[in-house]
């Protein structure tokens, strides 16, 4: 079935929200990663 453009653009959005929470999430892993060869 064929998506209207305002669905697709939901989507994106949507897609983009959850890429920027993995690349806040990857942040927070490598600066707890840090935190533990200093501790």
């Amino acid at each position: 079935m064929k998506k209207r453009k305002r669905e697709n653009a939901d989507d994106t959005k949507q897609i983009e929200d959850y890429m920027k929470q993995i690349e806040d999430y990857m942040k927070q892993i490598e600066d707890d990663t840090k935190q533990n060869r200093l501790g």
